[in-house]
């Protein structure tokens, strides 16, 4: 026989929810006997565990209100003699939807925090004006002078420290030479001061009268020579302005450069330059474009 179910009071009705669920009864044995929906057993079983009540109130929203209000309406056209039934459902489903749990409340709000987006005010993309082409491309421009130059510098200074490390007098052994390290001390010839006269002797005769001066001193002035010319090609943001100015006003005329830089650009260097920064150029146009010029 089944238990008697109170319908008059839902707070009787949610009561004998967690009596029967205390009994041992699963929820969808207490759906079969209240004839409610499992939503409804669930989150009354729900409340009761973490809050020790079944029915804690809490404001009711615009939406929930407006649904509520439309399960009203609806109830009211049925006929006469399932008048009761119904109204006693719907009160205990608007009953249900309002009486939630405050713990629940609590963990939508901490979950609408965490998944709530901080927008920014939509700003414009500001459109880029000749003053920032300009800036863009003399400075892409003294980026690759710096990479080109540093390029350029490593292996002169390796060649400067091999130069130097012949200059300091350092020997490359021969293969007679090596073949005197495996003789004991005791068997090496030993060096009088007649045979060092000879050896000296044979090695002025060898060199020629040009080779007095040291041979450090020509290869110095070399590199030295090279090192000026490097620093003279140079192109600074300065340069990078005026050959843009030139070209973009006089539309070439690369004789005129020799004189505009002093002679430290040929016509030559301006146009492998020009091509440099005609490359970010484009690369600015394509990307930019010239509204806002």
């Amino acid at each position: 026989m089944k238990p008697a179910i109170p319908t008059d009071d839902p707070d009787t009705i949610q009561w004998f929810i967690i009596g029967a669920y205390q009994a041992g009864a699963s929820e969808t044995e207490i759906v079969s006997m209240t004839n409610l929906s499992r939503f409804i057993i669930h989150n009354t079983i729900s409340s009761f565990k973490k809050t020790g009540n079944p029915n804690l109130r809490r404001r009711k929203s615009r939406k929930r209100s407006t649904k509520l209000d439309t399960l009203h309406c609806d109830s009211l056209t049925d006929t006469e003699d399932n008048n009761s039934d119904c109204s006693s459902d719907a009160h205990y489903v608007a009953t249900d939807y309002v009486d939630m749990d405050t713990g629940i409340q609590e963990i939508n709000q901490r979950k609408g925090r965490l998944y709530r987006k901080r927008t920014k005010p939509f700003q414009p993309k500001r459109s880029s004006t000749a003053t920032d082409t300009i800036d863009y491309i003399l400075h892409k421009g003294q980026k690759y002078e710096k990479k080109n130059i540093s390029s350029i510098q490593k292996p002169q200074k390796q060649q400067r420290q091999l130069k130097q490390h012949d200059y300091n007098g350092t020997i490359i052994p021969s293969s007679s030479s090596q073949s005197h390290e495996h003789i004991p001390p005791k068997l090496q010839p030993t060096l009088t001061k007649h045979t060092m006269d000879l050896q000296l002797n044979r090695a002025m005769e060898n060199t020629s009268p040009h080779s007095t001066i040291p041979l450090c001193s020509s290869d110095h002035h070399r590199y030295k020579q090279s090192n000026s010319s490097n620093e003279t090609n140079i192109w600074t943001r300065k340069d990078d302005k005026l050959l843009l100015q030139h070209v973009l006003t006089r539309m070439g005329r690369w004789d005129e450069l020799n004189q505009l830089f002093d002679g430290r650009h040929s016509g030559m260097d301006c146009v492998e330059r020009w091509g440099v920064l005609q490359h970010y150029l484009f690369k600015q146009l394509n990307k930019n474009g010239t509204n806002g010029w």
